[in-house]
């Protein structure tokens, strides 16, 4: 995401000596499909740890995290949306640190991992 919000804001004059990068402005969009994906593959490698026996036998309810999957996706899901639009001025780290909804979806996974843990 940093690399599409560079050559966004960087526009079609995009090149090595601007960015300093080897990205141009025509690989916005593999760049954005590549990031979404890994986004995507990310929630996948999620998926199998919850499904795996270390979950089982850290969690009374370990059920629960599963509904982590959907909270990730609408996090990775918002950045790429707002990145496409060109509303994604900084890092996305620091943004989901600065956003309310993403810090309520942390929130509430934090929650789900103590209910998990202690019910």
């Amino acid at each position: 995401m940093k690399r599409f919000t560079e050559l966004q804001q960087v526009g079609e004059v995009a090149s090595r000596e601007v960015t300093g990068r080897g990205y141009r402005h025509v690989d916005l969009e593999p760049i954005s499909q590549a990031g979404m994906t890994s986004g995507f593959a990310a929630v996948l490698v999620l998926a199998l740890y919850i499904q795996s026996p270390v979950i089982e036998e850290a969690y009374t309810i370990p059920q629960l995290i599963w509904l982590l999957c959907p909270l990730v996706l609408y996090i990775i899901m918002r950045i790429w949306i707002l990145a496409r639009r060109g509303e994604m001025h900084e890092d996305p780290i620091v943004f989901i640190l600065k956003d309310w909804r993403s810090q309520f979806m942390i929130g509430c996974g934090a929650v789900l991992f103590l209910i998990a843990a202690a019910w």
